[in-house]
């Protein structure tokens, strides 16, 4: 049933983009990806015998939706200050453009999660060898220091290839929590989390091209492009990858899946999305 009914939004998504059917091309973007999603978990489940909406139905649907789109905007909200990236086509109206942009970023860790779970199987823990991950338990404050630091480098920063630690900075400042043993089923976790990253940042280049709503990148205009991204960017979706399988793990491992606490993320989500419609 979800993988028929992700076959269904992916074959009139595609449908929408193949012949333009008026303003439903500029909210494509979203129905794509979940349609994608809803079949990705349904291979899951066929191939591991679970999966994060099968297993993890109410915490998938209650948490991580708006935990991502949390996520995501933050980013966004720093793009209004050191601007990367902009938006061509999108519709216009703050009451439709906030839950567009709940349903659209709420996309983001479980596109992330879903392709890495194909790859890896279930997710646990971000595997390191007993003297990494002894060194991680020692100085958790640093880690978690340098992840702020990474963070918020943006908002004082003009330089651009400094800036970009912004996508490692969730991994380091969650390290300490999402941390565990590498053992031999997981040897290969940190190659797969990298084939994760290009192949996820792929798939997001590739369906944002031809979508009506999308966005455009202002950074390295001389370089080459694949889509509408500059081939070097592509580097980026690598530590992003990474940072979005970390909050996962957290979100997965530490934050109960409780109404009050749906409700204060989905209330949270709908007051950035709308801060992020009126700034942008």
């Amino acid at each position: 049933m979800e993988f028929l009914a992700g076959l269904i939004l992916v074959t009139f998504g595609v449908a929408v983009l193949l012949f333009s059917f008026g303003v439903i091309s500029a909210v494509v973007y979203p129905i794509l990806w979940w349609g994608i999603i809803f079949i990705i978990d349904a291979l899951n489940f066929w191939k591991w015998k679970q999966s994060i909406i099968h297993n993890q139905t109410k915490k998938f649907f209650l948490i991580l939706l708006p935990l991502s789109t949390l996520f995501w905007l933050y980013y966004e909200l720093v793009n209004v200050v050191y601007p990367q990236w902009g938006y061509a086509g999108i519709i216009s109206g703050i009451w439709i453009r906030v839950p567009l942009s709940i349903l659209s970023f709420g996309t983001v860790i479980p596109i992330i999660v879903e392709i890495l779970w194909f790859l890896n199987g279930p997710v646990e823990r971000l595997p390191f060898s007993e003297k990494n991950l002894s060194l991680i338990k020692r100085y958790p404050v640093v880690f978690m220091s340098i992840g702020w630091i990474f963070l918020v480098l943006p908002l004082f920063s003009n330089n651009f290839y400094l800036n970009q630690l912004m996508w490692l900075g969730p991994l380091f400042m969650l390290l300490p929590f999402v941390s565990g043993p590498r053992e031999s089923i997981n040897k290969d976790f940190w190659w797969l989390a990298v084939a994760t990253g290009l192949t996820g940042g792929f798939l997001w280049e590739f369906l944002n091209y031809w979508a009506g709503g999308k966005w455009q990148y202002i950074i390295l205009p001389d370089a080459p492009h694949i889509f509408e991204m500059p081939v070097y960017g592509y580097i980026g979706f690598i530590p992003f990858a990474m940072s979005t399988v970390a909050l996962y793990i957290l979100a997965k491992n530490f934050i109960p899946s409780r109404w009050s606490a749906g409700l204060l993320l989905y209330f949270l989500a709908a007051l950035l999305s709308y801060l992020f419609v009126i700034l942008s």
